[in-house]
């Protein structure tokens, strides 16, 4: 069967099959990691690094500022060996995050204290925001580079400077750590924070030995104006997806104690399984449609898309079931209590598999220039997540804030097919081949 489908989709599957194996064992660190939080530190310690991650992750957002997305435009629409191309382009950018990094970290460091209590009403954060005000920059670069090796089809070196190496340094120093040190919130992130930093140094040794970029930040303000023109759409889109992917939390944050917010985090962790498949396949993707659009190949350009639709429903089904049929048996593998999260992983894995039936969208949009479409239905499934999480949190707990999440994102889907298909001409759903011949017949039989 696999064979079939590589040929039929034209080296895609295979082309993924290698981002998965990546994606797996980042996914694997990940795991690890969330079980060591939660069993050596506790799911208090566990909610305390999911409401500082979802604090900290504004201030990436607007120090990324779109950049990085339009960075992987540039770099997946030349040649692979035209680094000089985008020279400019880079050393432009890092001077932009570095100003704006360094604003937005000192912003933090002197309202951390006030989020803590008026905000999370969790005082103890504030110690922990401030200290976290000093990953912003390095989070943000990691990012940049990443999506200018996924440009370059670099694959384990886009996975790694944001999915592997900050987890991996920082179980390393607690293995090295923790038989000298207590299991306190300080110990962990400590060791945390000391990795993001150590990261991104390696992010810059790996994007200089590759390319041959000189890293010194250019201050060029009528570049810094045309790069932040082109992308403050995809900073908005980004926006919404903050809002979407974070809102949940901060509510649970308000309205619950740490230790929910640490179930929900393990629910989210088990239901972000279903979307290994439509990332594996994004990796690939993103780098194929932005090329052939910049070309005008459209039978390959349409080719991608309905390929891999296709291929992330055919791989995902099977993923939610097995999540959905032993969810207790997976819940309990990060420590006791965390069934209470039984019913969040349910909703929280259906929306996930609605994401990825309708393939890559939301790269489909931005790659093609669409990205203010992307915007404006992220905007609606934003303000849809807010009102609903504000609506069933208060009420429902975690449940609440699964449904909501669950539901938005099937909702920000379904419109991103519609306008895929209205703005370009192609449904990015499974099997789209099939579909479109099916519609073209009515179209007959009606004229």
């Amino acid at each position: 069967m696999l064979k079939r489908l590589n040929q039929k989709f034209d080296g895609m599957a295979s082309g993924s099959l290698i981002l998965l194996v990546f994606r797996l064992f980042a996914l694997g660190l990940s795991y690890l990691f969330t079980w060591v939080v939660a069993n050596y530190f506790g799911a208090s310690v566990l909610g305390s690094y999911a409401l500082m991650n979802a604090t900290v992750m504004v201030g990436v957002l607007l120090t990324r500022s779109g950049l990085d997305q339009l960075f992987l435009r540039e770099v997946s629409s030349v040649e692979k060996g035209m680094t000089e191309s985008y020279s400019r382009t880079y050393r432009s950018i890092v001077g932009i995050q570095l100003t704006i990094g360094i604003a937005l970290s000192l912003l933090l460091f002197v309202s951390a204290d006030w989020l803590s209590r008026a905000w999370l009403d969790t005082p103890s954060m504030g110690i922990i925001l401030k200290s976290a005000s000093v990953i912003i920059i390095p989070l943000a670069f990691n990012f940049v580079h990443a999506e200018g090796f996924r440009g370059r089809k670099q694959l384990f070196n886009y996975i790694s400077l944001t999915r592997i190496w900050p987890i991996a340094f920082t179980l390393i120093g607690v293995a090295v750590t923790l038989p000298i040190l207590d299991n306190g919130a300080e110990t962990f992130f400590i060791i945390y924070f000391i990795s993001v930093i150590l990261t991104m140094i390696l992010g810059f040794i790996l994007w200089n030995v590759n390319t041959g970029l000189f890293t010194l930040p250019k201050f060029d303000f009528t570049e810094w104006r045309r790069l932040l023109n082109q992308s403050f759409p995809m900073l908005l889109a980004g926006s919404m997806f903050l809002i979407m992917g974070w809102t949940d939390t901060f509510m649970l944050g308000f309205y619950e104690q740490t230790e929910s917010v640490g179930y929900y985090h393990v629910a989210i962790k088990v239901s972000n399984v279903v979307t290994l498949v439509l990332f594996g396949i994004n990796g690939i993707a993103a780098p194929k449609i932005s090329y052939s659009w910049a070309n005008k190949l459209q039978a390959e350009f349409m080719s991608t898309i309905q390929s891999s639709a296709t291929l992330s429903f055919v791989f995902s089904l099977p993923l939610v079931i097995l999540i959905i049929a032993f969810r207790h048996e997976l819940l309990d593998l990060f420590g006791s209590g965390m069934r209470a999260a039984s019913m969040a992983l349910i909703f929280l894995s259906i929306g996930q598999f609605v994401n990825g039936s309708c393939g890559s969208v939301m790269n489909i949009l931005q790659m093609t220039h669409n990205q203010k479409f992307a915007q404006y239905v992220l905007m609606a499934a934003a303000l849809v997540n807010v009102a609903l999480n504000a609506i069933l949190i208060p009420r429902y707990g975690i449940e609440g804030a699964a449904i909501s999440t669950g539901c938005s994102t099937a909702l920000w889907n379904i419109l991103a097919v519609l306008v895929v298909r209205w703005r370009l001409q192609v449904w990015s759903v499974p099997f789209a081949g099939r579909l479109s011949s099916a519609l073209k017949l009515i179209r007959d039989k009606r004229s």
